[in-house]
């Protein structure tokens, strides 16, 4: 059965906003939301990675205690700068 959008999104916003109990969650979610909506490409579903619940709210702000995404790519890149080295290191031993 076919369901309108606005329901689709609020069941998704619900899941989300209920997945923890901090003051402002709600809030930052709705935000995103409306964000996202605006912007043509809104949140239809609840995030997964590899069948797990993402949690934007905490991804969110533990990106930004890192630093930002730019900060969070780097160090990703490092990492994998990192283990490209060690695995070339390792061949030729």
């Amino acid at each position: 059965m076919f369901k309108p959008q606005k329901s689709i999104h609020s069941e998704v916003l619900n899941k989300l906003a209920e997945m923890g109990d901090e003051p402002d969650r709600r809030a930052m979610l709705e935000r995103l939301f409306l964000f996202m909506e605006e912007k043509g490409t809104p949140i239809v579903a609840v995030p997964t990675i590899s069948k797990l619940t993402v949690d934007l709210y905490k991804l969110y702000h533990i990106v930004r205690e890192i630093g930002g995404m730019v900060e969070v790519i780097l160090r990703v890149l490092c990492q994998i700068d990192t283990l490209r080295q060690s695995q070339l290191n390792h061949n030729y031993n």
